[in-house]
């Protein structure tokens, strides 16, 4: 509900994102902003995912880059399948320039966090529960066929679960993800606002799609008709 998911909008907290704009970033700097300005997590809300924090140390784990590895609907061919390893290819290199190896991965792929523990060179942190993996829910086809779970979810549970993991990955000083996917997107608007800092967004963002769109420059290197039209 409504309620779970937002506050109600406070009379001046608009004054937080005032201008001036950067001249050519205004596209960005709105959306960033206004993503930030909507997502405003009731108490419900930032109390699970306070409860998340704490248990996983993330406070004292900073500096860290948060990766998000989006698999289920990547499958489906929605987008471009990314490796694994190519995501480990850009931490390398932040961890490396920044000397950073400690990363906190949130994806769909219970599998992935076997994977992810066998790069002793990194320190991990993964939340312990499989958020939002797709239900198996009706009789259709793609949902038999690129489900991690075999069972129905609470809607409650999930959305938390699900506001959460957004609510950590913004924790981090460098987010690694797609833009094909919706939390990929909503975390980069995000840690734009966060960081408010257009100019050098390429050295925390990281698309592995290399098509951010709503604004952005990334080089689009991944043609895609679809998605394009809501650029």
């Amino acid at each position: 509900s409504t309620a779970l998911v937002v506050e109600a909008a406070a009379r001046d907290c608009y004054k937080s994102f005032a201008p001036p704009y950067p001249s050519n970033w205004r596209q960005v700097w709105r959306n960033a902003l206004l993503g930030l300005f909507v997502f405003r997590p009731a108490p419900k809300v930032r109390s699970y995912a306070a409860q998340l924090l704490a248990s996983l140390q993330l406070a004292a784990f900073r500096p860290f880059v948060a990766i998000h590895v989006r698999r289920t609907d990547k499958k489906a061919e929605t987008g471009r399948y990314v490796p694994f390893e190519a995501y480990l290819a850009i931490v390398r290199r932040i961890a490396t320039a920044a000397d950073v190896p400690r990363v906190f991965m949130a994806t769909d792929d219970p599998g992935l966090v076997e994977t992810a523990s066998q790069y002793q060179e990194f320190e991990w942190r993964t939340v312990p529960t499989r958020l939002y993996s797709r239900p198996k829910i009706g009789s259709h086809d793609f949902l038999k066929k690129y489900v991690y779970l075999p069972h129905r979810f609470n809607a409650t549970s999930h959305t938390l679960d699900f506001l959460s993991e957004c609510i950590m990955l913004m924790e981090g000083d460098w987010f690694v993800g797609t833009v094909t996917s919706h939390v990929g997107m909503a975390v980069a608007d995000f840690m734009a606002a966060k960081h408010h800092n257009f100019t050098d967004y390429h050295t925390f963002l990281f698309d592995m799609n290399q098509k951010l769109c709503v604004g952005r420059v990334w080089p689009h290197r991944v043609p895609n008709r679809k998605f394009h039209r809501h650029c």
